[in-house]
């Protein structure tokens, strides 16, 4: 017998800030600081209606005891946030009861699992919900953030006996959020997350609470490094041109400066200025630009993020965010770990040879005076610092770092799906799909191919792959900074890699077609290893991965539309996110159904992992695209174990799973 269902949202005040502005912490550093207060708790209990509780009340007893209740459930939006208030606030200051944590539920969550907007508002928009009070934003922005000061009022905050009818208006929209957060739920298929996504979720939330134990003295060592490096670049700036400049940030006056000594930007963008270094340059506007390029690396603003975000207990909290993508991947949140630069500070791969560099630079950082030093070892202090950044991430004192990365999980896994006897038997060999593609391509011997062959092969496939067309080729060779293919290069690679895989070309058609026939047919249908389902009731089109995993596309429709060559084709259509997030009607190609099959497919082999891992003792800190990175007691865990963790889910046989795997006390690549 189920229990009761409880409904939670706080209001808060702080002096910190939470969210995704610039100086915004994670909800456990937020809860956690001295100042953060309770102003109100709307609740309600099953389809009760909504209640409020404000400080000066008792405690709420009938909260407390659905809560004590077996099988009590509780569900609150972005669930972590009122949790970490729960936990941080109201049991050690104010002697509420704890929660259990498997009684917590996210709504957001199970919104986003069903490809729903993150925010609560956009989510009833998209369900054709009441939505919030737009007075309520302006309500938060002043009651639950400091006020100025002022000769009447000195207080940093405003206070029910100072603005009573603006606290009234608070505990309605705190009610009210309640309601709405509630009703979302009603409108689902699917109103809680299935078992193994709960499990997901849960490890995701722990891995927040838990945080990634940080090397605090060298973050803010690397800040002064950095600090001291600007400002002497600055001066540089100053006497190369005479006091003219006195900041990179001067665009206009600087392409002036630039353009009367012979320079011609267009602009002063980051792609500009690596173009214009590769031409020839008066030497003083090479300098000039080069100290440009320094000046705009964010590597001191990551390190800001790493110092300010940082608890008490030397970690960063609320690292990553569930279900950030449709396809169920992971999103970063505050340091954004997944954009790390990839290089190490050595080019070496040998595991020992970067452990024994990385410890190195770390004690370049710490001598008298690091500046000369990190310049003597390894040039401009800019770059250092970004190669830097991952290892300020350390295994807590007597631990030590478990990492495994899945090796190219969705070339495997794409080709698995298409069942191509080809390309699945390349990696059996254990062969390089891009130097045998390059082998055919350029009709050489796979040991005869070049680097630079190498790589134009790579982008080809994984373009190609997900159905890249030779225009789109050719803009993204121009995106990252590549010599652009002409245009019979680009047809000749697209035809060859649609040649070589046409299984690949089936699997995006077969896809599609299925996707149709189960909107117009109104039920299932099948191809390969993916079944689309269609629900009719909740005008839901779901995904049906072979872990067992539902993608959701929300009220789909099938569409007379054209195409990129100007014919008019029938094409699937769903609501979701754009690229301005914005909600709106999307196309979703042939390639695109693969592109989610196999990103979520990936995403599935990543958590089959980290269960296997859980239970083997060793306790995640972070999640990186493919990477899962766990710590350990020294001398208890065993690397060769931790890898083949990563490989060989049950619903996924035929195709080998690889991964490579790192252990040491500092995060690197």
């Amino acid at each position: 017998m189920t229990g009761p269902e409880i409904h939670l949202d706080f209001e808060t005040f702080s002096e910190m800030k939470f969210g995704r502005s610039k100086l915004a912490v994670g909800s456990r550093r937020y809860a956690a600081h001295h100042s953060t207060l309770v102003l109100c708790l709307g609740w309600a209990i099953d389809d009760e209606r909504p209640r409020i509780w404000i400080p000066s009340d008792p405690p709420p007893p009938r909260l407390f005891d659905a809560i004590a209740t077996k099988g009590a459930t509780v569900h609150a939006w972005n669930a972590g946030f009122e949790m970490a208030v729960w936990e941080e606030v109201c049991v050690p200051r104010m002697g509420w009861p704890e929660i259990p944590f498997e009684a917590w539920r996210d709504t957001a969550a199970v919104a986003m699992a069903h490809a729903l907007p993150w925010k609560l508002e956009e989510t009833l928009k998209a369900l054709g919900l009441p939505g919030k009070d737009p007075a309520g934003d302006r309500l938060v922005s002043k009651l639950c953030a400091p006020r100025r000061s002022s000769k009447a009022n000195s207080d940093n905050r405003w206070t029910p006996a100072t603005k009573p009818a603006d606290f009234h208006a608070l505990y309605e929209y705190c009610m009210t959020d309640v309601e709405r957060e509630r009703s979302v739920l009603d409108e689902l298929p699917y109103p809680d997350l299935s078992p193994e996504e709960l499990f997901a979720w849960r490890e995701t939330m722990l891995l927040n609470r838990r945080g990634w134990p940080v090397d605090l003295e060298s973050v803010e060592r690397m800040i002064d490094v950095l600090e001291q490096d600007r400002k002497r670049l600055l001066a540089e700036l100053v006497k190369i041109t005479d006091g003219e400049l006195t900041s990179a940030a001067q665009v206009a006056k600087s392409l002036a400066w630039l353009r009367d000594r012979g320079a011609h930007l267009d602009d002063y963008r980051k792609d500009t200025v690596e173009a214009a270094l590769k031409t020839e340059l008066p030497p003083e506007c090479r300098r000039v630009l080069e100290i440009r390029q320094h000046l705009a690396k964010s590597s001191v603003k990551k390190y800001e993020a790493i110092s300010w975000r940082a608890s008490e207990d030397g970690t960063i909290k609320d690292l990553i965010a569930y279900h950030g993508a449709s396809t169920g991947r992971d999103a970063g949140r505050g340091v954004q770990i997944q954009n790390f630069v990839r290089k190490n500070i050595t080019s070496s791969e040998d595991h020992d040879d970067i452990n024994l560099a990385v410890e190195t630079a770390v004690r370049a950082l710490k001598t008298e005076r690091p500046l000369d030093a990190i310049e003597i070892l390894y040039g401009e202090v800019t770059t250092f610092a970004a190669k830097m950044s991952r290892p300020m991430l350390v295994a807590s004192e007597g631990h030590e770092l478990f990492a495994g990365d899945l090796s190219q999980i969705e070339n495997r896994t794409v080709l698995w799906l298409a069942d191509c006897p080809f390309g699945i038997d390349v990696y059996n060999r254990g062969l390089d799909e891009y130097r045998t593609f390059a082998s055919g391509f350029y009709n050489v011997d796979y040991g005869d191919v070049t680097p630079a062959q190498r790589q134009h092969c790579k982008g080809a496939v994984l373009g190609c792959v997900f159905g890249m067309g030779w225009k789109t080729y050719i803009a993204q060779a121009i995106a990252f900074g590549q010599e652009p293919p002409t245009e019979a290069k680009a047809r000749e690679t697209v035809d060859g890699y649609r040649a070589q895989y046409p299984e690949v070309v089936d699997l995006w058609r077969g896809l599609n077609r299925a996707a149709m026939e189960a909107i117009e047919r109104r039920g299932r249908s099948r191809y390969q290893k993916i079944t689309f389902e269609y629900d009719d009731d909740f005008d839901f089109l779901f995904m049906i991965l072979p872990s067992g995993r539902r993608l959701s596309y929300y009220r789909p429709r099938v569409r007379l539309m054209e195409t990129p060559w100007g014919a008019m084709k029938e094409t699937v259509t769903a609501m979701g996110m754009g690229t301005n997030f914005k909600w709106e009607r999307r196309k979703i190609t042939p390639g695109r159904w693969t592109e989610n099959a196999v990103q979520a497919i990936a995403r599935d082999v990543m958590f089959f992992a980290v269960r296997r891992i859980i239970e083997a003792g060793y306790l995640q800190v972070g999640r990186v695209h493919d990477e899962i990175i766990s710590q350990r007691l020294l001398g208890e865990g065993d690397l060769d174990e931790y890898v083949g963790f990563m490989t060989n889910p049950p619903w996924m046989r035929g195709i080998p799973i690889t991964a490579d795997g790192w252990k040491g006390t500092r995060y690197r690549k």
